[in-house]
């Protein structure tokens, strides 16, 4: 596909010939690769229980968002300038929370869901995309929706929860 300035979002399944993966999502996944490896030098610097369950809960979020792209990009097809601006929003969201989880001395409970926020807000704008141009998607991506925003919303109220039950509320939006 070509990039345009805006091209409504198509089924895979639509598309003529054998799918390619493109240089954006190369450069995507590549993003969660430094990302990874800023846990395990955080992880090697601290190996007790502690950071063994501080990297383990740091890689399930980090997973998770790239888990959800992934699920978008292997569904939907596009490639212009608003889809090419929201996976950059998203790579640097994502290389914020790779900084943010690898620093002892940030405040990672405060920091980290603001970070997740950041990268989960463009996937949910995709998605609207998606509503918009493709009618008959609509109510598997209204669940999508529906389950992303309310997660969103737990993640904002986890900041306003001190910090050892903020973790299971990180773990419910999940």
């Amino acid at each position: 596909m070509a990039l345009t300035k805006w091209q409504p979002p198509l089924p895979r399944q639509l598309l003529d010939g054998e799918s390619r993966v493109t240089w954006l999502e190369l450069f995507f996944d590549l993003i969660y690769v430094a990302a990874l490896i800023q846990l395990g030098d955080r992880l090697a610097g601290d190996v007790s229980i502690t950071g063994v369950l501080r990297f383990t809960g740091a890689f399930v979020i980090l997973w998770w968002t790239w888990t959800g792209t992934t699920a978008f990009m292997n569904r939907f097809a596009v490639d212009d300038v608003p889809h090419r601006f929201l996976m950059f929003v998203q790579m640097f969201a994502v290389g914020q929370f790779a900084i943010i989880a690898a620093t002892a001395e940030t405040d990672r409970a405060r920091w980290l869901p603001l970070a997740y926020i950041a990268a989960r807000i463009p996937l949910l704008i995709m998605y609207l995309r998606v509503r918009t141009s493709l009618p008959e998607t609509r109510p598997l991506v209204d669940l999508y929706l529906r389950s992303f925003a309310g997660s969103l919303v737990l993640w904002a109220g986890s900041l306003l929860v001190p910090t050892p039950a903020r973790y299971w509320i990180w773990a419910l939006a999940l």
